[in-house]
């Protein structure tokens, strides 16, 4: 697994984390073609929690500076984050 790979593994299992989804992990979502990320929710409150987490998890296992951090962030959320539950902000 590269580091990329880990990285993205260690984000989405975060993301279940935080998001209520505890029983769900990236092997389970692994290889799937449909668009899993609809089937679960996490509330705006969430996914800020999860955001400020994952910057300081790829600071932290990446030594990316916070602009790349906040950066690479809001891509893995565009393609990877679950839906909002509570979009009305």
């Amino acid at each position: 697994m590269s580091k990329k790979e880990w990285l993205i593994k260690m984000l989405i299992d975060e993301m279940f984390l935080i998001a209520g989804h505890p029983d769900v992990t990236y092997e389970d979502i692994l290889g799937r073609k449909d668009p899993w990320y609809v089937e679960y929710t996490m509330t705006w409150d969430q996914n800020q929690q999860f955001k400020k987490a994952g910057i300081e998890i790829m600071r932290r296992e990446m030594k990316w500076s916070v602009k790349r951090a906040e950066n690479e962030i809001g891509w893995f959320c565009l393609m990877y984050g679950l839906k909002l539950s509570d979009y009305e902000r």
